[in-house]
């Protein structure tokens, strides 16, 4: 699964700071992340539709994350993606010298 931050929900309130990550391929899926700024603490809250799913919360982003990093929730959209996007010649010349190559037949 791949979330990416939609700058425009970004608030900044005296008490805390929110952002809300929504996933690459369009869903009902996202992840609102927040940050207590008296406490310092980050939590995070993955959501599908209005339903709470997951929460998280820790000290920094790593432990907060964790909301995302539990496995993928049925329906929830999974994807990859190689930034920056290049030709799949030059992948596969990115990859050949950490792939080993297949063997005979």
């Amino acid at each position: 699964m791949l979330y990416e931050p939609d700058f425009h929900t970004f608030s900044d309130k005296p008490e805390k700071a929110t952002l809300i990550y929504r996933t690459v391929t369009p869903s009902d899926f996202q992840v609102r992340v927040g940050w207590n700024k008296s406490s310092g603490e980050i939590e995070s809250q993955k959501f599908m539709d209005d339903e709470l799913i997951l929460f998280a919360h820790g000290p920094d982003l790593r432990r907060a994350m964790y909301a995302t990093m539990n496995g993928i929730h049925p329906g929830e959209p999974a994807s990859i993606r190689v930034w920056p996007a290049r030709e799949p010649e030059e992948l596969r010349a990115c990859i050949a010298d950490f792939w080993p190559p297949p063997p005979e037949r």
